[in-house]
């Protein structure tokens, strides 16, 4: 999920989405 991507930065919960994160 993207619960971790999103405007305030926040680091994601799972690993997964570290790759969806540094894309924001």
């Amino acid at each position: 999920d993207v619960r971790g991507n999103n405007l305030t930065g926040t680091i994601p919960e799972n690993i997964g989405n570290c790759t969806s994160f540094e894309i924001l």
